[in-house]
């Protein structure tokens, strides 16, 4: 290994050998910028890519940041809509189980009414029998073919055997579908036939 003595003084702008590699003599081995001389083009031009890569790197990690957020900020959505929709659930549930107490109180002072209102449910429930038996889909088929369609809460889905006009269907769910909160909620009603899972019809009643 040879000591080299630079011929004049300055600022090393670039190497042009790898440390320990071997040189014939006399063999430039590096530029040198004087004291004071602007960077040659080569050293400017390296200067403008390690700024430009330092410029990605800013922007990526930027961007990066930005879609971090956007996902907390679907997320919280998604919670608060969540939450919104549960309590709505329970207060519906509440409402119900109150009509449903009154009226059991209301029957019981009134045995005449009791004895209706058994015969009623009876006679539904064979009347809901004998139609389950012409139905080619379930209700459950039938709750999420509505709700692929209408979201919300279902309140109501029964059978019913009374035909539209121009239907050739015998059987059909009649579901009702609450959507929206408690300032402002909607009414969703369909007619799903229980033959193919056609939605037949749809009523919208705005609150």
């Amino acid at each position: 290994m040879v000591n080299a003595e630079a011929l004049t003084s300055g600022v090393i702008e670039r190497l042009l050998v790898q440390i320990g590699e071997k040189v014939p003599a006399g063999a430039a081995i590096a530029i040198i910028r004087a004291q004071g001389q602007s960077a040659g083009k080569e050293g400017s031009l390296a200067q403008q890519e390690e700024q430009k890569r330092g410029e990605l790197r800013e922007a990526a990690l930027k961007r990066k940041a930005a879609e971090l957020e956007a996902l907390r900020l679907q997320e919280r959505q998604l919670q608060d809509a969540s939450s919104t929709q549960e309590q709505e659930e329970k207060k519906r549930s509440r409402e119900a189980e109150e009509k449903m107490r009154s009226e059991r109180e209301a029957m019981e002072r009134d045995p005449e009414l009791m004895a209706r209102r058994k015969l009623e449910r009876e006679i539904m429930a064979r009347r809901q029998a004998e139609l389950a038996k012409k139905a080619n889909i379930t209700m459950q088929q039938a709750i999420q073919i509505a709700m692929n369609q209408q979201s919300g809460t279902v309140m109501e889905c029964r059978l019913i055997g009374e035909r539209p006009a121009g239907e050739r269907d015998q059987v059909f769910y009649i579901l009702t579908i609450v959507s929206g909160n408690e300032q402002e909620s909607a009414s969703t009603r369909m007619l799903i036939s229980a033959i193919d899972g056609r939605v037949v019809q749809t009523w919208k009643d705005e609150k």
